[in-house]
């Protein structure tokens, strides 16, 4: 994505993608179902940029904390079994783990004998098209990235 466009610009560009995908289908009905499908993405990509560049470069994540508020230096991952915290080396040192459970549901016993909690923040970002799979067996979608320090220690806390 082109992060040095206006949000103005980003604007224009998504509403071109929805109208090449309702074009697509005016002319060639489900046959286009491809190129409707990507201006779909793309239009979300530019919409979530445009927001992002609304919000002075930033978008809003998850954040691991400690008790008394200190951010602990840990990024988000999808793991063996689904999404973790990693801690940094020096983190996990101190919480004496590599790895502790996602706790955005209130589920983690793990988090709170570690006296940690999940805390909604906003940090440097930018949008992009990611996916899994291969071809269309697979899938796509725009989202969002940290762009910043990846341990998330540039953030600040959603009052």
């Amino acid at each position: 994505m082109n992060t040095n466009q206006t949000a103005e610009q980003l604007d224009a560009a998504a509403a071109a993608h929805r109208k090449e995908a309702a074009d697509s289908f005016d002319r060639c009905d489900t046959d286009g179902f491809i190129s409707q499908w990507a201006s779909g993405i793309c239009t979300r990509e530019a919409e979530l940029q445009a927001e992002i560049v609304r919000n002075g470069g930033k978008a809003e994540f998850w954040g691991l904390y400690t008790a008394d508020g200190k951010r602990v230096a840990a990024k988000m991952i999808e793991g063996q079994y689904g999404l973790v915290w990693l801690l940094r080396d020096d983190a996990a040192d101190t919480f004496g783990r590599r790895f502790v459970p996602v706790n955005i549901e209130g589920k983690s016993r793990v988090q709170k004998k570690l006296g940690l909690t999940e805390v909604k923040e906003i940090a440097p970002a930018e949008a992009f098209i990611t996916g899994r799979g291969h071809g269309l067996s697979g899938s796509a979608w725009a989202a969002t990235k940290r762009t910043g320090d990846e341990w998330g220690l540039d953030s600040t806390v959603i009052a």
